[in-house]
């Protein structure tokens, strides 16, 4: 059976998240809250996934990410999270994990990105491939555009909230959620949650933006 080993300082959260994978049939998990504790405790479990939460108690948990990859190679590392923002992706990313899960994530989600993970997918390959496709528009994908949605990309690239990039175009967060959904049927991304993925690796990459 396989070992899961979460760190996340949320108690609820983990003990949902605990909940959820025994569902979906990993029932050998160990967790734990303390950031402090984390590479001590994945040396003894010697787990075969990782899922660790990017913030723990306002501290951003990448340096404790960077020395489990460097210390523990070949274990993957999905990191759970309710932030939305490429850049932070795009940093994780680059560091080494294999997937950005979203703590608003339904059971099939979950279960599939950690089979992935497990498994060896090379998901967030497709994801890179696509985000290079992406760095390079060209004229005729910018004509599928209209202003306010190349606004709207731009802003998704630069790490902006729905929030930020509304109050620069003066409209709605809605109306930016809209934009976002117009923009992934284009560019043939499965979801809004792909295109934030998507956004982030082109944002790690400098690439350039519409």
């Amino acid at each position: 059976m396989k070992k899961i080993f979460i760190a996340d300082n949320h108690p609820v959260i983990s003990r949902a998240l605990v909940a959820i994978l025994a569902k979906v049939g990993y029932k050998d998990v160990l967790v734990e809250h303390d950031l402090k504790m984390v590479m001590r405790k994945v040396k003894e479990y010697s787990p075969d996934l990782i899922i660790m939460d990017i913030d723990f108690d306002g501290t951003n948990s990448l340096s404790v990410v960077e020395q489990l990859i460097a210390t523990n190679r070949g274990i993957p590392i999905v990191m759970y999270t309710y932030m939305e923002s490429p850049s932070v992706y795009g940093r994780f990313l680059d560091a080494g994990v294999v997937d950005v899960l979203s703590k608003s994530s339904d059971i099939q989600q979950i279960q599939t990105t950690l089979m992935n993970a497990l498994d060896g997918t090379k998901r967030m390959e497709i994801i890179q491939n696509r985000a290079k496709e992406l760095s390079s528009i060209d004229s005729s994908a910018l004509a599928r555009f209209s202003d306010r949605e190349r606004q709207v990309f731009k802003g998704v690239v630069e790490g902006k909230s729905n929030k930020a990039i509304a109050h620069e175009m003066d409209i709605s967060p809605k109306s930016v959620s809209t934009y976002k959904s117009r923009i992934t049927e284009k560019l043939g991304i499965a979801s809004v949650k792909e295109l934030t993925k998507v956004a982030g690796l082109i944002h790690k990459n400098g690439s350039q933006t519409p």
